[in-house]
């Protein structure tokens, strides 16, 4: 997206709270989950915007002008350095992790092109990245538990539930859980399986997260959520290290938002 395009979306975005003052760090992460950039973007065009006397901050409130001063971005001192990255700071990120993403071709079966993602965990700092910046795109929701499906599910959601100070939740598949369980089959990409989860892992009405490694086809997200509603459980959004655009996952996820760190 443009910079001046993306100041613009940023500035109607902000314009939506001018009936009273809002607090800055409540907002910041909504709207770098709704513009696809980063915490510290939003905050220096917060910056542009206040020099141009768009808004104003008040201890850690912003209030939006009416009726603002005709002012061109380009006369904000901080407008310049901004420019520029604002076009390339999020695609940095994005390569940075693709950059630790072991593609493997025809595997598990033909024609699938698998996308490994041990050699990003391997690396300290880039899993910790990753999680930090999950954690980023969803910290504006009301999270209760983080429930993710084995095995992969597990290395994202157990950290990113810890980094959110929330509890997590197991899916596993049939067969592995010690404890009274309910059941739901389901196809995907490569095969069919059962998952499961304890009666007891969901409480009703608590607010849940699933967190897995990749979206692809949506089916093992879509039983996911199947159990968790049966548990009485409200999903209030799915996370994932990759998403599979072309596969359409998303389809089987309506009225759900979705978060991604990449897309293949």
């Amino acid at each position: 997206m443009p910079s001046r395009e993306l100041f613009k979306r940023i500035y109607m975005l902000v314009s939506k709270w001018r009936a009273e003052p809002v607090e800055e760090q409540e907002i910041t992460p909504v709207l770098s989950r709704q513009c696809g950039c980063t915490p510290r973007m939003i905050t220096m065009m917060l910056d542009v915007f206040e020099e141009l006397s768009f808004i104003t901050r008040e201890d850690g409130k912003i209030m939006f002008v009416d009726n603002p001063p005709k002012r061109e971005l380009t006369a904000s001192r901080h407008y310049q350095a901004l420019e520029s990255m604002a076009e390339t700071e999020q695609e940095e990120i994005i390569l940075d992790f693709k950059d630790y993403i072991r593609v493997i071709p025809d595997f598990p079966q033909p024609g699938i092109s698998f996308k490994d993602i041990t050699t990003l965990l391997k690396d300290g700092e880039m899993y910790r990245k990753a999680i930090n910046e999950l954690k980023v795109m969803v910290s504006d929701l009301k999270i209760d538990v983080i429930a993710g499906p084995e095995a992969r599910g597990f290395v994202v959601g157990a950290p990113l539930a810890y980094a959110l100070g929330v509890g997590f939740a197991p899916i596993r598949k049939s067969g592995k859980l010690p404890g009274e369980t309910i059941e739901v089959g389901y196809d995907l990409e490569y095969g069919k399986d059962t998952l499961a989860m304890h009666t007891d892992a969901i409480e009703k009405g608590q607010n849940v997260l699933i967190a897995d490694d990749l979206l692809a086809t949506g089916g093992t997200i879509a039983t996911s959520i199947n159990l968790i509603e049966q548990l009485g459980g409200k999903i209030v959004g799915a996370a994932f290290l990759i998403e599979l655009s072309d596969l359409n996952g998303r389809a089987k996820l309506p009225g759900i938002d979705v978060f991604t760190l990449m897309n293949y």
